[in-house]
């Protein structure tokens, strides 16, 4: 008898403790991950930089300083959307957008870097067409200034 109350009281003893234990297992297992990762939020700073609207005013600054650079974004590999081959990019040089990938890290991300595809495709084909009418008046543009 001695026996089984010794038991019983052990039992309730521990049994705040067991129960505060499955409490923390729970919020561990439960928890979500961050809404925002680094790659995320690194987008989101590079695309607050740009023109989102119109490209065309960010080339035009840009060509004003001399960048004939073209925009690039990373997936498998570097990709420039919007050019037609590596000769323009090889002469006037890229710069990335960073936070673009090969993989997005959830809904947003994907969505980012859409957007960023978009942009950078209709930049690259605005500043095409501006070389080869330079070209076509034979002025050529000097190669990129490196920042």
């Amino acid at each position: 008898m001695k026996t089984k109350i010794n038991h019983l009281f052990l039992f309730l003893l521990i049994l705040p403790f067991l129960a505060g234990c499955q409490a923390m297992l729970q919020d561990l297992f439960q928890a979500k991950r961050p809404s925002q990762t680094p790659m995320v939020a690194m987008l989101k700073t590079e695309l607050s930089y740009l023109d989102l609207e119109s490209p065309k005013n960010d080339l035009d600054k840009n060509i004003a300083h001399r960048d004939f650079r073209f925009i690039c974004v990373y997936g498998v590999s570097i990709v420039c959307p919007g050019t037609k081959g590596p000769d323009y990019i090889q002469e006037y040089g890229s710069r990335m957008i960073e936070g673009t990938t090969d993989t997005a890290e959830g809904e947003e991300h994907h969505k980012l870097q859409g957007i960023a595809f978009v942009y950078a495709e209709k930049y690259n084909q605005l500043l095409m067409e501006k070389i080869s009418r330079l070209q076509k008046e034979g002025n050529k543009p000097n190669k990129t200034v490196v920042f």
